[in-house]
């Protein structure tokens, strides 16, 4: 048998096994989407660390270093921050709420928070829509190490891991995740690592390295510190930082874990974070030393240089591309519970006998449509996971902000934080960065964020 093969059924199997485990303690919705909220502070550091780390970073933006050089590290100094300020600030009071309201999803907490159902619902359309670009951008990374570790065609690989990704989530819940995440981060770690060292050892050096990169992009090497705009960098830092804090896909960690491990999952989550992207994000740049004049897909990059055994051993780089898969799955399995849980929140009755049967069925329809988009518009991921983001930090961060540090409730300024935050991360890049190239300095989820915190609390105190 193959040997990526073999690894992929391997990975694979453990992935049922937990599903299977899972299922067994699924009891009710509770049990479903936050396992409990009894998880240990240790699972949940590695699972908030595995579901973030993603595509976005092993395959988007260790890719885009190629063009951007070191520079990279701006943004992933910003998602250690802002990872921190998410675990100090708001995962203590946001896991005190969400159980004192018998929340299981943001959108629903929301909802309790400011006393509006229709809120709720319009908080759950905006992290229905804003979700179906990140999981069409992972599902790409899926599609991508799927392919390459098995040889199947591009078609065959999407459908293929869409399954697996489907019925694990159905079958094992938080549950599954929770356990399938600890698995995941482990692998990931070690392939952040070992990917870089490996390349420097094969190209006898980091110095030898790093000059070949240099030469080949045309460039000093004192000058690979700079190559990207700042305001791109601090952009995409920014927004994966909001995400972090806003996402529901993120903080439904902080729904699921024991209280009193808070503190534990912290240092977890912000160490390994911290290790991985320090080596793996400048692996783009570093991949011009193999792969001179590159002019591909930069998505690819990460998986190409794994399938070239002057890099690794063959063995190791497919079980390498098994930690990026691995990153992939995490993240969908859990945007999938988060979006599934939402909508069944908010739109069909909560606290019914069918409600954990629904909500696995909305699993399964909810998949669909950003797994077809990956055939038919196949994105850069960096660019759909950023607006993402963008839109998620813009719509709810004022909104969440104040219902965690505030008795009031201003549901009108809620609202209007939400469509204001919404629209303006949209019309800010599709119009205005469009029509007049020089507000590109600014990134959308600058200019929305900015604007709807504005907007919460002018609505606010008009209103008292």
């Amino acid at each position: 048998m193959d040997t990526g093969l073999l690894v992929f059924l391997v990975y694979v199997s453990f992935m049922f096994f937990h599903a299977w485990t899972g299922n067994k303690k699924i009891k009710n919705s509770v049990d479903f989407n936050v396992a409990g909220r009894g998880l240990p502070g240790f699972v949940i550091g590695l699972s908030f660390y595995a579901s973030f780390m993603s595509t976005n970073s092993f395959l988007g933006l260790a890719g885009r270093s190629h063009s951007w050089g070191f520079s990279i590290w701006g943004s992933g100094i910003l998602f250690i921050l802002f990872a921190w300020v998410s675990w100090r600030f708001i995962a203590p009071k946001l896991r005190l709420r969400t159980e004192e309201l018998g929340a299981l999803t943001l959108s629903d907490y929301l909802g309790y928070s400011f006393k509006s159902k229709s809120y709720e619902r319009a908080a759950c359309l905006v992290i229905l829509l804003a979700s179906i670009p990140f999981m069409q951008a992972v599902f790409k990374g899926v599609m991508l190490v799927v392919s390459q570790m098995t040889g199947l065609s591009s078609m065959v690989s999407l459908v293929l891991a869409w399954f697996i990704i489907v019925v694990y989530t159905v079958a094992g819940g938080f549950h599954a995740v929770a356990k399938t995440d600890v698995v995941q981060a482990f692998i990931m770690l070690v392939a952040s690592l070992f990917l870089p060292i490996s390349m420097f050892k094969s190209y006898g050096g980091v110095q030898n390295l790093v000059e070949s990169s240099s030469v080949d992009a045309g460039i000093a090497v004192s000058d690979i510190w700079a190559m990207a705009p700042l305001g791109a960098v601090i952009g995409i830092g920014l927004a994966g930082g909001f995400k972090m804090m806003s996402e529901p896909r993120q903080i439904s960690r902080f729904f699921a874990i024991d209280s009193k491990e808070i503190k534990k999952g912290e240092k977890i989550a912000l160490w390994t974070l911290a290790i991985s992207y320090l080596f793996i994000l400048p692996v783009g740049f570093l991949s011009r030393g193999f792969l001179n004049s590159y002019e591909g897909d930069l998505d690819a990059i990460v998986p190409t240089l794994l399938s070239m055994p002057e890099v690794v051993h063959p063995f190791l780089g497919y079980v390498f591309l098994a930690a990026f898969l691995a990153a992939a799955m995490s993240s969908l399995d859990s945007i999938l519970l988060a979006v599934s849980g939402s909508v069944q929140r908010g739109f069909f009755h909560k606290k019914t006998r069918n409600e954990l049967f629904s909500t696995r069925i909305i699993v399964v329809a909810l998949s669909i449509l950003p797994a077809f988009l990956v055939l038919y518009n196949p994105a850069e991921i960096i660019a759909l996971t950023t607006l993402s983001g963008a839109v998620f930090g813009a719509a709810f961060l004022p909104s969440l902000i104040h219902s965690l540090y505030s008795k009031t409730a201003p549901i009108k300024a809620a609202w209007v934080s939400l469509i204001a935050g919404f629209s303006s991360v949209l019309i800010w890049k599709f119009y205005i960065i469009a029509n007049w190239p020089s507000f590109k300095m600014v990134h959308e989820v600058v200019a929305g964020t900015l604007i709807s915190f504005i907007l919460f609390y002018l609505v606010k105190g008009k209103n008292g």
